[in-house]
């Protein structure tokens, strides 16, 4: 494992979000003819959860509030908070950027997500599982920090718009760091290729790309102890998806080169729809860190989800197990989604 001790310098740069944050509400504040009204909006989910391990009980897994809307015909924005139980029931500031729109090419500058994976561009409410595959929450550049960084990221249609990339420069520290430090920069790409096949089929082909030279960066994640990371740390991921208005099959791959040391993942998912309301789900989830111990045998899983009408709330049950030598770990979650807008 190419993972030592490095220095731990710290700069005197304050990060930009603090700064752009008033700015976006005092903005959305004072709408003018030529805007937007700004679109409120949120979820809240709520869930029992029992496994193997004896961790069991009600909790809130997710509850998020937004702030969007456009200021002109060139300008938006879009400020998030998410509510964390490790802060005492705070809110977290996830999202806070402002946009720019010229022809074809968009720009977005502030703390966002940098585009990397598919499944991490998939909005959480949207996905058909109770949880992101092992791999992406793992392995996305910015894992660590609530998958968000502090940057610019532009993107362009391309060939008709049949093709998607998008690229970023970002601080490579994460987001809502009090200070940034000398750890370089983050360079992210991403491309996307789709296309319709007829009888109501669109496949989607795509690959990430991450690099940056980290500097003392922890990777809880990967290495799950209190190593620091020092060299060059190289992620690229592929990925595809076939849609019908009935069903979808994607999958994803995603390595992270860390020096000499290599951490990879996998997972294919499948979800078919029974009627209006009603969606079957199945899935197989691989990921291998590098911890010095780790358990890289494959999570199999199902689930099914009810969305209630009105289209405001789902019920969403799901059952997982990893079949390891001398025995099964299981876990097995009851969750209920509700939206407000």
């Amino acid at each position: 494992m190419n993972a030592r001790r490095g220095p731990s310098r710290r700069g005197s740069t304050r990060p930009i979000f603090p700064t752009l944050l008033p700015v976006l509400l005092g903005l959305a504040a004072r709408p003018t003819a030529a805007q937007q009204a700004p679109e409120w909006g949120g979820y809240i989910q709520a869930r029992y959860t029992r496994t193997s391990a004896a961790d069991s009980g009600f909790s809130i897994r997710r509850a998020k509030l937004w702030l969007a809307g456009r200021l002109d015909q060139h300008f938006s924005y879009r400020v998030q908070a998410r509510f964390q139980n490790p802060v005492s029931g705070g809110l977290v500031l996830q999202d806070a950027w402002l946009g720019y729109r010229a022809g074809q090419l968009a720009l977005q500058v502030g703390q966002l997500v940098p585009a990397f994976s598919l499944q991490r561009s998939q909005a959480d409410y949207e996905i058909p599982v109770v949880e992101r595959a092992q791999v992406v929450d793992a392995l996305i550049p910015t894992a660590e920090t609530g998958a968000r960084d502090v940057g610019i990221q532009a993107g362009l249609p391309l060939a008709n718009g049949h093709l998607q990339a998008d690229a970023g420069l970002f601080n490579g520290t994460g987001g809502n760091q009090a200070q940034t430090r000398p750890h370089g920069y983050l360079l992210t790409q991403r491309t996307i290729a789709t296309g319709g096949l007829g009888h109501g089929l669109l496949a989607e082909v795509g690959y990430s790309f991450a690099l940056r030279q980290a500097q003392a960066l922890c990777y809880k994640r990967i290495f799950q102890d209190t190593a620091r990371f020092t060299g060059r740390d190289l992620r690229w991921g592929a990925d595809a998806r076939l849609a019908h208005p009935r069903w979808e099959i994607q999958a994803e791959y995603i390595e992270a080169d860390l020096g000499a040391s290599r951490a990879w993942g996998w997972y294919t998912l499948a979800a078919y729809r029974v009627g209006r309301a009603d969606q079957l789900v199945a899935l197989v989830d691989r990921y291998h860190d590098l911890a010095r111990a780790p358990d890289d045998r494959p999570w199999l899983g199902t689930g099914w989800n009810h969305d209630i009408p009105g289209d405001r709330a789902r019920l969403m049950f799901a059952g997982r197990a990893r079949f390891d030598p001398g025995s099964t770990a299981y876990a097995a979650v009851a969750q209920l989604q509700l939206m407000f807008r």
